[in-house]
């Protein structure tokens, strides 16, 4: 686990995005559904199921199986019988919706990336660690000031950087420190907009220790 951003290695390695599963409207040759069919094979669901927990996952394998684990103990807990149908995109939707802050952070199931978002958001991790405790108060100021669209053009995503110093912290500009977090896949910008690649990572980085000052970024659109 060699932090690129701090050893003098760095200039010999190459960073990589890390491993996403693919997923494409294509059945054939699908790897996130060969994923699910998996991980699911005693559970039959709807293809928009697949296509709705990839919007949340992006197709990471080790998120995947959490949030599926932590769903299915929800429907047993709310005693809808798994056998009885399909599930459907909106099972989904209904697990990760309004309420769902509570699950996810109480929830065994999230607690490495719960502990991971918030030791990356502390203040030893802002000085050892400046460009990956920099881009999770970008996903959490994206989580924080965007909670049901979950994304924010440049001008917003500046006004969280400028309030933390983060171009000051890592030595980058801000579109620098976006691009490296888009080829890391933690962000991506889309027609303008910059968005969690990870939306389930960006949302439970919204519930563990404080980044964003009360009140300071917390307007809903």
């Amino acid at each position: 686990l060699i932090l690129l951003d701090q050893n003098q290695l760095s200039p010999n390695v190459r960073q990589d995005r890390f491993p996403l599963f693919s997923h494409g409207l294509n059945e054939e040759g699908d790897e996130f559904r060969e994923l699910i069919v998996r991980i699911l094979s005693f559970v039959q669901f709807e293809p928009e199921f697949v296509d709705v927990l990839y919007s949340w996952t992006a197709g990471h394998p080790y998120l995947t199986v959490n949030l599926l684990r932590s769903f299915l103990d929800w429907l047993i807990a709310e005693r809808k019988p798994l056998q009885s149908w399909p599930l459907t995109g909106k099972d989904l939707s209904d697990y990760l919706g309004d309420g769902s802050s509570g699950r996810l952070l109480n929830s065994p199931d999230f607690s490495f990336f719960r502990t991971f978002s918030s030791q990356a958001l502390t203040e030893e991790y802002r000085h050892q660690v400046p460009w990956l405790h920099s881009v999770l108060v970008l996903l959490r100021g994206i989580a924080a000031w965007s909670p049901n669209s979950l994304e924010l053009d440049m001008e917003d995503l500046a006004a969280i950087a400028n309030e933390f110093g983060l171009e000051q912290l890592t030595g980058r500009t801000l579109a620098e420190l976006v691009a490296t977090a888009e080829s890391a896949n933690f962000l991506q910008i889309h027609q303008g907009k910059v968005m969690p690649r990870i939306r389930l990572l960006a949302k439970l980085s919204a519930l563990v220790v404080p980044a964003i000052p009360p009140g300071s970024h917390e307007r809903k659109r």
